[in-house]
């Protein structure tokens, strides 16, 4: 994703706008998306309205053609509720839980409704990799992390050329 800044006074509630070329299978063009992400950092689980909220910003701010994905980030795991308003959703609406700054900052949840399924192609998925984090290999520190996957592969990106691990 290439992203910049802009939330601050009067951003329509928007934190983060950019674009996003999600993977394809190999041969096939790297579409273009617009991407407006919300960002949430709350004690407390984020629920539905948040997501309704960026719905009301998605509604306001995009052109019928095209629509932007909406990118709830947060700090917390997505809700069943929160879960359940997105799949009945009619716009495009993803959900990113990230791990806090002092953690490492990865991603660890990155849900999508049927929509963005539609804009970002067949084949492209998510699913949860689980790494090592001690030195001594004795398994007591795993953490869990979100990657994404093409035709059920895990991809990886090096300079923006993406890498399948098979």
């Amino acid at each position: 994703m290439n992203l910049v800044r802009v939330g601050g006074r009067d951003d329509r509630g928007l934190d983060i706008r950019g674009t996003w070329s999600p993977p394809t299978s190999p041969g096939l063009p790297r579409p273009e998306l617009q991407v407006y992400i919300q960002c949430k950092a709350e004690r407390t689980r984020t629920g539905p309205k948040y997501l309704r909220e960026l719905e009301g910003t998605l509604g306001i701010s995009s052109t019928p053609d095209t629509p932007p994905i909406g990118i709830l980030a947060a700090t917390r795991p997505c809700t069943p509720g929160l879960r359940k308003h997105m799949l009945l959703s009619r716009m495009p609406l993803a959900y990113c839980c990230i791990a806090p700054y002092e953690q490492g900052g990865y991603v660890r949840q990155f849900l999508w409704n049927a929509e963005v399924g539609k804009l970002i192609g067949r084949g492209v998925g998510a699913t949860t990799r689980y790494i090592r984090e001690d030195e001594n290999q004795d398994g007591e520190n795993i953490r869990m992390e979100a990657v994404l996957t093409v035709d059920g592969q895990i991809i990886d990106f090096v300079n923006d050329d993406q890498i399948i691990h098979g």
